[in-house]
């Protein structure tokens, strides 16, 4: 028994070393396994700025040029998110719309003043882009915000010269308060909910494409006899022998990225950076299976490839981060739950936004280490290909 250990561990040892060779004799290897997710951190630490979306363009058409009209614009225009630009007419402002110059634009009725003196309860309409999901919701929210203030300033005008407290009039015009609480994130600060998990969004893309190319390019240059002669003709470790330098790296990455975000950019964390660590490990283990399962379905590079880039950048869209996987129809949220990087999100969110514990996440763990398991189904497949492979690429 103990003879045969070490003939596993020699050849372990044998296809790691033989995997590491190959890995420094190309620079693109530490192209694609270092410097693209370096610059990956890089990029999502800067495209948020201060973390907040802020100057967003919005159009304003003031059809009445009135000094009240003009104090509704300046009113606006003080607003962080907005960058009021003006038009004459309402249809330039739409077409601008449309083009996707501006996010919303606002119309200010002729004889607006005359008739809020008037009492004649003049409309201000106002129109915004729900393409992006982000970007209308806070216009949607800041305009209704300022409009509503604005509509109240006459009666409270108008209250006020009648002798009733201010108070008073705003009980009648809103008899429930309503107050908002910002669980997990109480800045809105973009950067905290986006920028750590799209870290890990484009890194799973990375090891996805490395681990399905470092097999597939083996069957294609129909150098996998070698490899498997090096693991004593053992699938599990050749398997395993291949992808564990891959594995160190992008681990070690991972944690340099928790270090880098929550550490030195003093991101707010509601648990242990230690259990940020397990995650990191656990997600790397489970996107590797999962580049490894697709590899071995289809042991075609140029499809394989092509599969894992598309399965990779649905990633983003299906971890939930862009549009609530609950929204999405009913097909499609479960598929979700096959990504390593859905699993991850929800783990992030429930322990490092939220601190609710493992208590309330501990399917997705669970789900992290199911991950493991269909691979090792494919195994004697794949030893099959890696002996018999007669595919010719074109």
């Amino acid at each position: 028994m103990e003879k045969n250990n070490t003939g596993m561990l020699n050849a372990l040892k044998s296809v790691f070393l033989r995997e590491w060779g190959r890995m420094t004799s190309r620079r693109i290897y530490f192209g694609v396994c270092v410097v693209i997710p370096m610059f990956i951190l890089v990029f999502m630490l800067t495209i948020f700025g201060n973390g907040k979306i802020e100057q967003l363009p919005v159009g304003a058409v003031d059809m009445d040029n009135s000094s009240t009209s003009r104090n509704i614009s300046r009113n606006v225009s003080a607003v962080p998110t907005i960058n009021l630009q003006h038009f004459a007419d309402a249809a330039t402002a739409q077409d601008e719309l449309l083009k996707g110059k501006i996010y919303g634009y606002f119309v200010i009725p002729p004889n607006f003043e005359s008739d809020v003196l008037g009492m004649r309860s003049p409309t201000i309409s106002y129109y915004y882009h729900f393409v992006f999901i982000s970007v209308g919701n806070i216009l949607m929210a800041d305009l209704t915000t300022i409009f509503k203030t604005i509509a109240a300033a006459p009666i409270l005008q108008k209250g006020e010269a009648m002798g009733i407290s201010p108070d008073l009039i705003m009980f009648k015009l809103m008899p429930v308060q309503t107050h908002i609480e910002k669980i997990g994130n109480p800045w809105l600060n973009y950067e905290l909910y986006l920028s750590t998990v799209f870290v890990f969004v484009l890194l799973q893309i990375q090891i996805l494409l490395i681990t399905v190319y470092t097999i597939g390019i083996e069957l294609k240059k129909r150098t996998a006899h070698a490899w498997l002669k090096a693991a004593n003709k053992n699938v599990f470790i050749a398997v395993t022998g291949k992808l564990l330098p891959y594995t160190i790296i992008f681990v070690a990455e991972a944690l340099f990225f928790n270090v880098v975000l929550f550490v030195f950019c003093n991101n707010p964390l509601s648990c242990s950076i230690w259990q940020l660590h397990g995650l990191a490990v656990l997600f790397v283990l489970a996107t590797q299976a999962f580049g490894l399962f697709i590899i071995s379905l289809l042991p075609l590079l140029r499809i394989s490839i092509s599969m894992a880039s598309l399965l990779g950048s649905l990633g983003a869209t299906l971890a939930g981060l862009t549009f609530p996987v609950e929204g999405m129809p009913k097909f499609i949220h479960v598929m979700s739950y096959l990504f390593p990087i859905r699993q991850f999100t929800v783990i992030f969110q429930t322990n490092a936004l939220w601190g609710l514990g493992f208590s309330y996440c501990w399917q997705s763990y669970a789900l992290l280490v199911a991950a493991l398991i269909p691979p090792l189904f494919l195994m004697f497949q794949l030893k099959r290909e890696m002996i018999y492979y007669n595919f010719q690429e074109k």
